[in-house]
């Protein structure tokens, strides 16, 4: 039996990432579409009250991305640069990124809303830090970032942002992929919330502004929570778009401080037995796109 096709009524794309509200939904609700409307501020969360805020203004490039199957190659992208990574540790980051410069290098990692730290002990300065280090000769600097998280978190992940010179955003691929510890072996790490940041004691001399990327890419507490007077919208996943949610793969469930992207939204809909259809009756999940 084939999947259900469900028409999309507003489908809104920020860079690779999608917040999908379907008609059922909707319907369901008996609510209109959110108008895309609001700027964002400095912690990514924008909009008037009882609009959706817009964490990031779309292109017309973002706008068209499942309309001319562009969504298919970013997957083949992810594809390939996870299966090029299980070779190593490490992604195509400096391809995609197409950053090719090389210097020492630290991720921001946020899971559930809480950023991975580490505590190095040694130095002049211990303290807590972004997992990161020294670059190999004719290492890209993104690698550098994703070699060193794993050899001091034992995480694997991957670049998807640069955020300052030398500090990425990276994602988790796989829990415990580095099992055989390097150099200084494998830090005590800790998960943070936004709240606790102010209170830790940081390692000296490391990554800048570590403490002002960490509240930049972490959301406050209150975000998740209802806003008087504010509709409910859930993604395709069902996750409430207007509190800051979006779908985890990786706690398969919707968390606060997360956006739906693009092969989780499709995931939903395949768990769901339902497909994802564009204006023109194309399956865009299916790699299908309208041609003249």
């Amino acid at each position: 039996m084939s999947p259900s096709p469900i028409p999309v009524m507003a489908l809104s794309i920020s860079g690779l990432r999608v917040a999908a509200v379907i008609a059922g939904s909707l319907a369901a609700a008996g609510a209109a579409p959110v108008p895309a409307s609001g700027s964002p501020s400095s912690d990514g969360v924008g909009g008037d009250v009882g609009s959706c805020p817009s964490t990031h203004g779309p292109s017309a490039r973002d706008a068209a991305l499942l309309q001319t199957g562009h969504l298919v190659e970013h997957q083949g992208a992810v594809g390939k640069g996870l299966a090029e990574g299980a070779r190593g540790v490490t992604s195509d980051c400096a391809r995609r990124l197409q950053l090719w410069s090389e210097s020492n290098s630290a991720c921001v990692v946020v899971r559930d809303n809480r950023a991975l730290l580490v505590w190095v002990p040694y130095g002049s300065s211990p303290g807590w830090d972004l997992p990161g280090g020294r670059k190999k000769s004719r290492e890209p600097a993104c690698e550098t970032a994703e070699r060193e998280t794993c050899e001091e978190s034992g995480a694997q992940v991957r670049a998807v942002e640069r955020l300052s010179y030398n500090v990425f955003r990276c994602e988790i691929v796989a829990e415990g992929a580095c099992r055989n510890p390097v150099d200084e072996g494998f830090l005590r790490k800790r998960w943070v919330s936004r709240a606790e940041l102010d209170g830790l004691q940081y390692r000296g001399g490391t990554w800048g502004d570590k403490q002002g990327l960490l509240k930049k890419a972490l959301r406050p507490s209150s975000v998740g929570a209802p806003v008087p007077g504010q509709p409910e919208f859930s993604d395709i996943c069902g996750c409430k778009t207007c509190r800051g949610e979006g779908f985890s793969s990786a706690s398969q469930r919707c968390v606060a401080g997360k956006e739906t992207n693009p092969i989780e939204a499709c995931a939903c809909l395949r768990r769901g037995g339902r497909a994802l259809v564009d204006d023109c009756g194309c399956k865009a999940c299916e790699g299908e796109g309208w041609s003249t």
